[in-house]
This record gives structure tokens, C-alpha cells and sequence, in this order.
């Protein structure tokens, strides 16, 4: 009887404990389904959040780090372009300081947008919406893989940007051959240029680096405007294509954050950078035809 009884008692505590685990397990589960399901909600909170605090711990870390940069003084509008690896910028203070000792005010920002068939940089709203804010002449680019779907990096960069009277043309930054022809390359950029001038009626602005322009592009895009990135060197020589920007460093030096940051200069004036603008191109801009996503 007593055996019987202490047997009764023990499977009585093993099904007991099996159940609160079982329980447990569940528990276990729906807690770290909850935490996925609000952190694909929250998704872009968390990472505008997240950033924040890293930008202020950059920031604390670099203000020390601010160095003077060269810059071409023959130019005299001076910009910089962004994307999510600069994250401390001090929008109020847009400025650096070149080695003697002039202060440069930087008055257009490019801001990347896009990549690939939909990839999305993660600081471009916030960046775009400071640079309109603090009054700079904006632009916005897609970085472009030449050996993936042109029609969808073309619609993803549309349907992520709405250009606005005053900003500048789209730019299509084109860097990598992924080891295809120059005639593949060569089409697949005019596909992506004609379905963007299709939409904001203006030929976008073309960037890469001097040695690519001179390998691929130079012989295709005339009419086209180019922004050359050629560093190390006091002036840009390269005549094989219409450049009106120039990527001159990718060392410069914000004064109030240290951040270092690519700066460009801009061929002409202030008056001719905003004749370039959409708001100074296309007086019915805003009636541009919408394509289909």
C-alpha cells in the first residue's frame, strides 16, 4: 500500500513539473514573439533612436578630433555629401576651415537615398529634411548596381523620393563594373537616366570617379552633367565630359563635431548652382507624370 502510494506521489510530481515547464516553454516563446513583432513595428523608431545616441557619443568622441582640411579656393560654392555613416552633423554650423585658415561655408549637400533593387539609407529622411531646414541646396543620389534589376532601383528611388521645387536633379552614383561590358554598363545607366528623366523631366547628374568616367562613360552621356570625385590633386583635369561638381576629398573636417566628411566644390556660382534646380528648370514640376510602382 505504501509503495503504491509513493509511486502515485512521484508521477503525480513528474507530471507536475512537466506541465510547468511546458508552460514555462510557452511563456518563453510568446514573450520573444512579442519582442520580434515590436521590434519589426518599431523598426524605424529603434533605429532613429539608436543613432541618436550614437551621434551624441560620436560627437562627444570627436569634438576634440576637428583638424583643418585643403580645399580648392578657386571655387567659391563649397558642398559636402552624406549618407548614414555621417552621423554627427551640426546643421547650424555647416562649416570647416581650410589649412589657410579661411572659413568654408558649405551651401549644397548631397544625401544618399538608395541602393540596389531596396535598400533604403537610414538616415536619409532625417538628413534631407535637416538640409531643407537649415536652407542648403539639396540633392539626393542612387547608388547603382549595373548587374541588378534597373527598372526596380529605379522605381525604388522614385517612390522613395519626392523632389521638391529647389532641390536638384536626382544623381545616379555609378562606381563598380561588377565585372560586365562597357555596352551593358553604358545601357543599363541610360535605362536608369531615361526612366528618371521620364519622371522629373530633367536629365539626372552623374557621378563616379575620374578613371571610371574615363573607361565606360565618357563617350556615351553628352548633355549630361557629371560630378567627378579626383582626389589629392589642386585642380580636376578632366575634360572628356561636362562636370559642374567636383568630390575634391573624402577627409574634410567639420568644425563644430570633427566628423569627417566628403567635400565638393561646385563649377560657377551660387546664381548658377540654383539655375540648376527643378524649381528653375520646370515650372510645372509638380505636374511631372507619376509612374507606376
Amino acid at each position: 500500500m505504501v509503495t503504491q502510494l509513493l509511486l502515485y506521489f512521484y508521477h503525480a510530481m513528474a507530471k507536475k513539473k512537466s506541465s510547468k515547464f511546458s508552460l514555462t516553454r510557452w511563456l518563453m516563446i510568446f514573450n520573444l514573439l512579442a519582442i520580434v513583432i515590436i521590434g519589426i513595428y518599431f523598426k524605424k523608431e529603434i533605429v532613429k533612436y539608436s543613432l541618436r545616441a550614437y551621434r551624441w557619443y560620436v560627437s562627444r568622441s570627436n569634438r576634440n578630433q576637428f583638424i583643418r582640411s585643403d580645399f580648392p579656393l578657386q571655387y567659391e560654392v563649397h558642398g559636402i555629401d552624406i549618407s548614414h555613416y555621417q552621423t554627427a552633423i551640426d546643421w547650424e554650423n555647416l562649416k570647416s576651415v581650410s589649412i589657410s585658415g579661411d572659413t568654408i561655408h558649405f551651401k549644397f549637400v548631397f544625401i544618399k537615398a538608395t541602393e540596389g533593387t531596396w535598400l533604403e539609407d537610414q538616415l536619409f529622411d532625417e538628413h534631407w529634411e535637416n538640409a531643407k531646414k537649415h536652407n542648403k541646396i539639396r540633392g539626393a543620389y542612387h547608388y547603382l548596381h549595373v548587374n541588378r534589376d534597373i527598372n526596380k532601383q529605379a522605381y525604388s528611388f522614385i517612390n522613395k523620393i519626392k523632389l521638391e521645387r529647389g532641390d536638384l536633379p536626382p544623381v545616379i552614383d555609378i562606381e563598380e563594373h561588377k565585372n560586365i561590358s562597357k555596352a551593358k554598363i553604358v545601357k543599363a545607366v541610360k535605362t536608369f537616366a531615361a526612366i528618371l528623366e521620364k519622371r522629373y523631366h530633367t536629365k539626372p547628374i552623374i557621378y563616379s570617379n575620374r578613371n571610371f568616367i574615363e573607361d565606360y562613360l565618357s563617350d556615351d552621356f553628352d548633355g549630361y552633367t557629371f560630378w567627378v570625385a579626383h582626389y589629392f590633386e589642386p585642380e580636376i583635369k578632366i575634360e572628356e565630359v561636362k562636370w559642374k561638381f567636383w568630390q575634391h576629398t573624402d577627409k574634410a573636417s567639420l568644425m563644430t563635431t570633427g566628423s569627417r566628411i566628403d567635400a565638393n566644390v561646385y563649377r560657377g556660382s551660387i546664381n548658377d548652382l540654383k539655375k540648376m534646380t527643378l524649381s528653375a528648370q520646370l515650372p510645372s514640376f509638380e505636374k511631372a507624370e507619376k509612374l507606376p510602382k
